[in-house]
């Protein structure tokens, strides 16, 4: 059974970043990863959730950079910070082509653009290369590319504005 719990922020400032080697605008990916509040010491770490691979490159003034391999996430876009948790919490909850439930994963990956936001669960190991069609309305798979991005860990539901604020004067 899947329990909703109170989540806690681990940002990932993907905007900043390098996607296989090119530089994205600040507009266009300026990402959020949302970690569950229960468990785990290391920056977006949780007990209990499978976590997205990825290698720690460095360690610096609070931020750890990251490179996360090509992977396959489930996803919705909406215009606002939390329009999409309960669409993607229904596809794993068996809202699919099989009916099938899917463990929750860590991170829940949000990307800011011109868009609106798109929001992402990572699919399992197991789900990876056989992941079940999505049935919800605006639900879709998407097979990420491999991405660099920047990792702290914030309390509560970050504001993006404000935390990219701070990365950038990290950054500078």
């Amino acid at each position: 059974k899947h329990k909703m719990r109170t989540f806690t922020a681990s940002l990932i400032v993907a905007g900043l970043a390098l996607t296989q080697g090119r530089p994205q605008g600040i507009l266009n990916g300026i990402s959020n990863l949302l970690t569950n509040a229960f468990g785990g010491g290391n920056t977006g770490e949780v007990d209990d959730y499978q976590n997205a691979p990825y290698e720690v490159i460095q360690k610096y003034d609070g931020y750890e950079e990251r490179f996360y391999p090509s992977r396959l996430w489930v996803c919705t876009q909406s215009s606002s910070n939390n329009g999409g948790f309960m669409k993607l919490f229904r596809y794993i909850s068996g809202a699919n082509a099989r009916k099938q439930k899917i463990d929750m994963t860590v991170p829940v990956m949000m990307t800011h653009s011109e868009k609106g936001v798109e929001m992402c669960f990572y699919m399992t190991q197991s789900t990876q290369s056989n992941a079940p069609a999505p049935t919800g309305e605006g639900v879709y798979l998407s097979q990420k590319k491999g991405m660099t991005v920047y990792a702290t860990s914030v309390g509560g539901y970050p504001d993006h504005a404000t935390e990219a604020a701070k990365f950038r004067d990290v950054r500078e």
